[in-house]
């Protein structure tokens, strides 16, 4: 099997990860070859790679990210749907817009409106959505009428459409925007438990993406343009104080 060496791997998904779409991140314990594979853009060509370096799924799509609970997300065509660990498409690239899977289910755009699928590509829950997340913790983000909230596995609201923006739930709590464009963290019945003080950031795509508390419990927050890092007391571990923490 082909092979590069790591350092120039590294470098590859470095930029893979500068230039890749908006996507959420839900892997466990936020390991890069989560599922052994890694997605790799190398002379115009997007294959998997594994720690060794070897490339074990050569394709010929357009765009590609890492599996997720053994599917990963491609496209083709301007369309995404999903390849299993044999490169086999299991779901045909139909969807405008797509993200990868999480706790069995994807979020997908059909007709201008957002709604998830199983693993069978079957509707579970109605594409009725603005805007849609992946589930994590049970809940997900979406939106309706320019307002974030969240619902269930059933498709029922579990938390009023009433935020900006809102991101995925990590070890219990998720940082959601108010209307002032401040950051906070609230729990899963939509109490606010780490109140409104932090900035979005420049460094997070206009979005709450990369907010959500890591297994250890700690998250890098940006207030006045400076980084730091809270635990889930919203106690400063790090003061804002510096110009960049990474993820």
């Amino acid at each position: 099997m082909k092979k590069i060496n790591l350092t120039t791997l590294s470098v590859i998904i470095i930029l893979i990860l500068l230039t890749g779409c908006n996507q959420e991140v839900v892997t466990e314990g936020d390991n890069l070859f989560s599922e052994g594979l890694v997605a790799v853009s190398y002379l115009g060509e997007i294959n998997y790679m594994n720690p060794e370096g070897e490339v074990v799924i050569k394709t010929d799509y357009a765009n590609a990210f890492n599996f997720s609970e053994g599917l990963a997300l491609v496209q083709k065509n301007d369309k995404w749907g999903y390849i299993d660990k044999e490169g086999k498409e299991v779901i045909e690239p139909k969807y405008k817009k797509a993200k990868s899977f999480s706790e069995e289910l994807a979020a997908v755009e059909v007709d201008g409106k957002w709604g998830y699928i199983d693993k069978d590509g079957k509707e579970i829950i109605e594409y009725k959505y603005d805007n849609a997340k992946s589930f994590s913790e049970g809940l997900a983000a979406v939106e309706i009428g320019g307002k974030w909230g969240y619902i269930n596995k059933t498709g029922n609201i579990e938390i009023e459409n009433k935020y900006n923006d809102a991101n995925i739930f990590s070890e219990g709590l998720a940082a959601v925007l108010n209307e002032k464009d401040k950051v906070g963290f609230i729990n899963k019945q939509g109490e606010i438990v780490i109140d409104y003080k932090f900035d979005k950031g420049l460094l997070l795509n206009s979005s709450l993406g990369n907010l959500y508390f890591k297994e250890d419990g700690y998250d890098v927050v940006i207030k006045d343009k400076q980084f730091g890092v809270i635990n889930k007391k919203g106690e400063y571990i790090m003061e804002p104080k510096y110009m960049l923490i990474r993820k």
